[in-house]
């Protein structure tokens, strides 16, 4: 679907559609789903204590898992986005309402 186009001025003019710079998920290849032996390698102690946090606690936001476990918030999303990227946790970005 082609992207509609952005007017020149006014309201919409600086606005980018956040799934217009998000970057896609990559596709998993067939038989990443249940690949776990694979997985545990790439995680260190502190991935295996997060998503156990994470578990118990069901949401915690960036802020929160950086100032738990990670020494800069740098650090903490790019770590978040590796672990995403396995497919070990999910993202989201709650619906805030305007106006």
């Amino acid at each position: 679907m082609p992207a509609l186009p952005r007017p020149a001025s006014g309201p919409g003019s600086r606005y980018t559609a956040r799934a217009a710079t998000t970057r896609t998920r990559p596709t998993p290849p067939a038989r990443r789903h249940t690949d776990i032996v694979a997985l545990t390698h790439r995680l260190t102690e502190r991935d295996l204590w997060l998503t156990a946090m994470v578990h118990e606690h069901r949401v915690l936001t960036a802020p929160q898992i950086t100032r738990l476990a990670f020494n800069t918030p740098r650090a903490a999303q790019r770590r978040l986005r590796t672990l995403h990227q396995y497919a070990v946790l999910d993202s989201f970005r709650p619906l805030v309402q305007t106006g």
